[in-house]
Formats: C-alpha cells, sequence, structure tokens
C-alpha cells in the first residue's frame, strides 16, 4: 500500500517495469524500449485488469520524446501513469528542460511514481 500526495492510500497493485537511467540511449532505441516494455505491462494487466494497472516506461532523458511516449500510452487499456527515476540521466526531476513531460503528466492526469535508485552523490562514504 501507497500513500498518495493527497494522503489517501492507494491499495490497487501495479505492473511496470524498473525505468532504465541510460542517458547515452538515442531516441531511436529508446522509443523501442519504451514501446516494447509499455506494451509488456499493459498485456500484463489485461490478464488481470480487476485486480491491476499498469505503469509505462519513458524516455525521461529526451523529455519531448517523453512527453509524447506518456501521451501514447494513455491509449493503452489499462495504463494510468508512468514510472520513472530520481534522476534523468544528469537532469533533477526539477529541472526546467523536463517541463514537457510534466505538463503531459498533468494534461493525462498521469499517476506519476518516482522509483528511487542508488545514486554516488546520495550518500555519505
Amino acid at each position: 500500500m501507497a500513500i498518495a500526495a493527497n494522503g489517501s492510500t492507494v491499495a490497487t497493485p501495479t505492473s511496470a517495469t524498473v525505468p532504465p537511467n541510460a542517458a547515452h540511449v538515442q531516441p531511436a532505441a529508446w522509443t523501442e524500449i519504451a514501446t516494447v516494455a509499455t506494451r509488456h505491462v499493459a498485456d500484463t494487466v489485461a490478464a488481470a485488469p480487476e485486480r491491476l494497472v499498469g505503469l509505462a516506461t519513458v524516455a525521461l532523458q529526451h523529455p519531448d520524446l517523453a512527453a509524447r511516449q506518456l501521451a501514447d500510452s494513455h491509449a493503452l487499456a489499462g495504463i494510468v501513469g508512468v514510472e520513472i527515476s530520481t534522476r534523468a540521466g544528469e537532469l533533477e526531476l526539477g529541472d526546467r528542460r523536463l517541463d514537457p513531460f510534466w505538463s503531459a503528466a498533468q494534461e493525462h492526469g498521469s499517476f506519476v511514481f518516482v522509483q528511487t535508485v542508488r545514486h554516488r552523490d546520495y550518500f555519505l562514504p
């Protein structure tokens, strides 16, 4: 069970892939990665739609592409949002270059799950 920003509880299990954080991957490859991963999640949800919801995979390192991928993912049955990492390559989530992604998430009412990742800058030696 998770706690939403408004304090309500979220009890529906989700299906998602771990968000890749490969800044060196070019947009064309990211298109294939995100499409295959998100369709797999949608297929998993389709097997038990009364029990599961799905989260898309997007190329957050390429914000305009990520915005389009998120919008497209909402056309798939059972996809309600996206799972992202705490960073997009070297970008922090509040970086203005990610505004296209955040705008798409708001426009589509996307649930955004932030998967924490271990990063050397976040831990003491």
